[in-house]
């Protein structure tokens, strides 16, 4: 038995002529028995049903709101369903709530997408983080991801971003500061000891330094890799590249032999026209 792998054209003629805009819901068969090819539902498509019944009264001078909800959930579907699932968003004017939190640090706070993002100094860094997993009314009490952007077009051009997340309160929050190349961050892995890796890999990406790391060493790259991936300045190429030599039987590492004439960052817009091309447009017209 053979079997072909390549696809073969759909005829799309109707009658004598062939239409290239015909219905592809007139070509493939219904992908199953509750929507068709085109997305619309069948005589068997079901969908849940959920009545509200609110009733609230505004207090606008205090901030607050009192009311009572009556949820009435109706199962459509033929399947038994074992739990439903209600998000609840915290009331931020509350005193403890973690937007009033954020006020200890000194710091710029908003929320956006039901997340809590948090600017600091970074010199409270540590505190801060110390405080969002211990205190008893925050409790982010898991690291889900220390990240960097770069800007180098700023005098600090690292925005760093820590993530954590509160099980006990199902809120998320983002901690960011600027650094420049210079500064020493300091490691959090006495607080998170899951920290010791994700720095390493900033380091590695960004070659921005953690101060007091137990291990700050490259944990992506290669040994002996020139240059940090992840810098918007760096070369799609690389510096090196590494083969096999057949001269010398083993893998080798050596400098990259591409030609790249435009190795510098480029800040303009590529439609206003960078200024080195500008020159050497009008310079081509000229000769």
């Amino acid at each position: 038995m053979s079997i072909n792998l390549f696809a073969h054209p759909v005829d799309q003629s109707k009658g004598s002529f062939e239409d290239k805009f015909r219905q592809l819901d007139e070509i493939f068969p219904d992908p199953s028995q509750y929507r068709a090819a085109t997305g619309e539902p069948t005589k068997l498509y079901w969908q849940q049903q959920a009545d509200y019944k609110i009733e609230v009264e505004l207090f606008e001078n205090q901030r607050s709101l009192k009311g009572s909800e009556t949820i009435t959930y109706k199962n459509n579907s033929p399947l038994v369903l074992n739990y439903i699932w209600i998000q609840l968003d915290q009331n931020i004017f509350k005193k403890d709530s973690i937007s009033n939190l954020a006020k200890t640090f000194s710091s710029t706070e908003k929320i956006s997408f039901g997340q809590l993002f948090i600017g600091i100094n970074i010199e409270n860094l540590y505190s801060t983080i110390l405080y969002l997993k211990t205190n008893d009314k925050s409790r982010f009490k898991q690291l889900i991801d220390i990240t960097a952007v770069d800007y180098p077009e700023k005098e600090k051009r690292f925005k760093l971003v820590y993530l954590l997340l509160s099980h006990e309160n199902n809120l998320r929050v983002a901690i960011n500061f600027n650094v420049n190349e210079k500064t020493h961050v300091p490691s959090i892995t006495k607080i998170f000891p899951s920290a010791n890796w994700m720095e390493r890999e900033v380091f590695d990406m960004y070659g921005i330094s953690f101060k007091d790391h137990p291990d700050l060493r490259r944990i992506l790259t290669d040994y002996g890799f020139e240059g940090y991936p992840l810098r918007k300045d760096f070369p799609l190429t690389g510096h090196t590249e590494v083969r096999y030599s057949e001269k010398h039987k083993k893998v080798i590492s050596e400098p990259v032999k591409l030609d790249q004439e435009y190795r510098n960052f480029d800040f303009e817009s590529p439609w206003e026209g960078t200024k080195y091309i500008v020159e050497e447009t009008k310079g081509n017209k000229d000769k």
